[in-house]
């Protein structure tokens, strides 16, 4: 790894934990310079300012996040490819609580970029086209696909959340009980 990508790394690291820790707005440039060991001007030299700096860590997530998503094969049965999907984005999510819980408060918030913006509507535009498939076999009909796509991503989001928020809950030792919860909703 070069010093570039090896700066670039600890921006983004230290960036997301002094978001977790003490919140988007109480956190400045300078803070985030001091905890990755880097010059606050070296900071400049990659992003504009914060709102650029955390708008191309929610970009970079939701990328992923697109990158996880498997299209149904039109042979495949329907919920299998929700399950697929299901497990890719509910391991990720739940992957690393930091990030997750970044992209939480980062979501919840205008989005920082226009290239933020773009990955969200890839990754939206990606989950609608597997949920049109899915809706001719199985899904509700009277729901749009964009509406089915939200209520899936959402409900994965929840349980990620309650997963962090509350470890000691029993439900997590079944994890194909919360799995259906989610998929229940969808179904006709």
């Amino acid at each position: 790894m070069n010093v570039h990508s090896s700066k670039l790394n600890a921006l983004k690291k230290e960036a997301t934990l002094l978001a977790v820790r003490q919140g988007l707005h109480a956190t400045s440039m300078a803070q985030i310079a001091r905890s990755a060991n880097i010059a606050v001007g070296t900071i400049y030299l990659y992003y504009s300012g914060k709102d650029e700096l955390y708008g191309s860590l929610l970009s970079d997530y939701y990328d992923q996040l697109t990158d996880l998503l498997t299209e149904p094969p039109y042979t495949t049965d329907f919920k299998e490819v929700l399950r697929l999907n299901f497990d890719n984005l509910k391991n990720h999510l739940s992957g690393n609580a930091n990030r997750f819980q970044l992209f939480l408060q980062l979501r919840q918030l205008s989005p920082y970029s226009e290239r933020a913006k773009a990955q969200r509507r890839e990754f939206e535009q990606k989950l609608s086209l597997i949920m049109e498939e899915g809706k001719t076999q199985v899904l509700l009909k009277n729901l749009s696909i964009n509406c089915l796509a939200t209520l899936f991503f959402e409900g994965i989001c929840s349980i990620s959340q309650y997963e962090l928020e509350h470890p000691n809950d029993h439900s997590f030792q079944t994890p194909e009980l919360l799995k259906e919860a989610c998929f229940m909703g969808l179904f006709k």
